[in-house]
């Protein structure tokens, strides 16, 4: 399995799949081999939104997530993912695309904290809608720091308006 030859039934790809950890510079401080994490997914096919009939607007055109898997390194981790689902290779998904996960760390984050809802005051309304795009006057982020959204210090002029440029998403719109 060198130069991109594929294992049995599995694609070829361009690193080769099996190639070693000890050539890849994949080792851990005792010279063994490091596992990673990594997420495949593929822009292939479409995604049926939570209860929805089939219906065309009811289909999005979004990323598929295929699985996740540990591996020495990216073709080793695709291999392990077609171990333990083999399944895979009958659907008609193809090409996929390997992403390291770096963190373990979960943080769930919800869209019904940006979307407008009756109670909301003026100010979180027009904060929410900033936080999608709409620039914001020096007026607009005083009220928006007035009602403790955010600080001031998160804000920056840029193009004729103010932008939040935080690294956080605000606690006070997270449920």
């Amino acid at each position: 399995m060198r130069g991109g030859q594929a294992a049995e039934g599995l694609p070829p790809t361009s690193d080769g799949i099996g190639r070693g950890a000890e050539r890849t510079g994949n080792t851990d401080r005792e010279g063994g081999c490091r596992m990673r994490t990594f997420v495949f997914i593929s822009e292939e096919g479409l995604t049926l939104q939570p209860e929805a009939v089939l219906a065309q607007q009811s289909l999005l055109g979004n990323p598929q997530v295929l699985g996740i898997a540990s591996g020495t390194e990216q073709s080793h981790a695709f291999l392990q993912l077609v171990r333990f689902q083999p399944s895979l290779l009958d659907t008609p998904f193809d090409e996929t695309i390997c992403l390291e996960l770096v963190s373990d760390e979960r943080r769930y984050l919800y869209l019904h904290d940006l979307r407008p809802v009756d109670d909301d005051t003026e100010t979180q309304a027009m904060f929410k809608r900033h936080l999608l795009g709409e620039p914001l006057s020096a007026e607009e982020v005083a009220a928006v720091v007035s009602e403790g959204l955010a600080v001031a210090t998160d804000f920056e002029q840029r193009g004729g308006g103010c932008h939040w440029y935080a690294p956080a998403f605000p606690d006070d719109l997270e449920a």
